[in-house]
């Protein structure tokens, strides 16, 4: 997984992200004392695994990241935020 997908999955996946930055301060220089799937049970982590591969799998189909975020956020009926210039 590159740097982009991972930004992709915990963008998409974690919509409670600023609660989970909130729970899990960064201690220094943009290091947690925990990985934020550490506070997945375990239907939440079976959950995360399976999310992962299945945009994994879609990503494999574009080269264009804009155009992948679109089509994802249309399919699962997410919000998204257009680009700004």
């Amino acid at each position: 997984m590159n740097k982009m997908q991972g930004n992709c999955i915990t963008m998409i996946f974690y919509g409670v992200l600023q609660y989970l930055r909130i729970q899990n301060p960064i201690l220094f220089a943009y290091i947690r004392k925990y990985k934020y799937f550490q506070f997945l049970n375990e239907e939440g982590q079976i959950e995360l695994d399976k999310f992962i591969d299945d945009a994994m799998m879609m990503m494999m189909g574009y080269d264009d990241w804009n155009r992948f975020e679109l089509d994802y956020c249309t399919k699962y009926k997410l919000p998204i935020q257009g680009r700004l210039l």
